[in-house]
């Protein structure tokens, strides 16, 4: 307790960005897995394949498969034929090639570009379009009311009396916060909240995710929910762990 009020501004500073690191992580983890899976899909798949996984380890990792989703509506005979004449393949949402809107969503989900330090380039993973449109990461490390218990921190005792923690702070996590309940519904269904939040950024990219006029295909959906949903708690509950059972509650990934 002498530790923590001695300490709390750099502690708080130090937890609070190693947090949002851990949390950024998962999001260019989840950004990685679409681009991957949904981007370029070949033209044989009918729909989001795979499972998704979080970046942090430990407890019960969150998994998820995406075999159970509505499936891709079909695309027609006429424009396959157009796409392979221009492009050369006829995979999915990756139109590279195709004049003069090739690449649309392969570019607008891209992975940030570095300078190597031995020249050249070097793709790196990034989430930074998604926090674009969607709001980006914050955290919040808040100290407990003097009034919760002890010294601004909540003593609890274990039954048998053999253990006691004392809660100093409260986490608190903000992400994509442009997000709604409605733009993570997951239907064969048009998303046009989702849509039309992307089409702010870029028009292009949101025509292609609709598609034609037939049913819609979900891609972005199961995605941004998992990350929202499931990721988010278990990195942050990782984070503490690890700093309950080694000391590195502080210290960046």
């Amino acid at each position: 307790m002498s530790y923590a009020e001695n300490n709390w501004d750099a502690s708080r500073r130090a937890l609070q960005e190693a947090v949002e690191s851990d949390v950024r992580a998962e999001l260019v983890n989840v950004a990685g897995q679409f681009r991957r899976h949904v981007i370029g899909a070949p033209g044989n798949q009918r729909g989001l394949v795979g499972t998704l996984t979080t970046k942090s380890r430990g407890g019960t990792q969150p998994r998820q498969s995406l075999g159970s989703l509505p499936r891709w509506a079909p695309r027609g005979a006429r424009y396959l034929e157009d796409k392979k004449s221009f492009t050369g393949h006829q995979n999915w949402f990756d139109n590279t090639g195709w004049e003069p809107h090739g690449g649309t969503l392969a570019n607008f989900f891209a992975s940030d570009v570095v300078n190597s330090p031995g020249g050249g380039e070097v793709n790196v993973g990034s989430g930074g379009i998604l926090e674009d449109v969607f709001g980006g990461i914050s955290v919040q490390v808040t100290r407990n009311n003097r009034g919760w218990g002890i010294n601004q921190g909540t003593l609890n005792l274990s039954k048998d009396g053999s253990k006691a923690e004392l809660q100093l702070a409260t986490i608190r996590v903000r992400a994509l916060g442009r997000v709604t309940e409605s733009m993570l519904r997951i239907s064969d269904s048009p998303n046009q909240e989702l849509l039309g939040a992307i089409a702010r950024e870029d028009p292009m990219v949101a025509l292609h995710l609709r598609g034609g006029r037939g049913r819609y295909r979900p891609t972005l959906e199961p995605y941004l929910k998992f990350f929202l949903d499931r990721a988010i708690p278990q990195a942050v509950s990782q984070r503490i762990a690890r700093g309950v059972a080694n000391g590195r509650l502080f210290r960046k990934r």
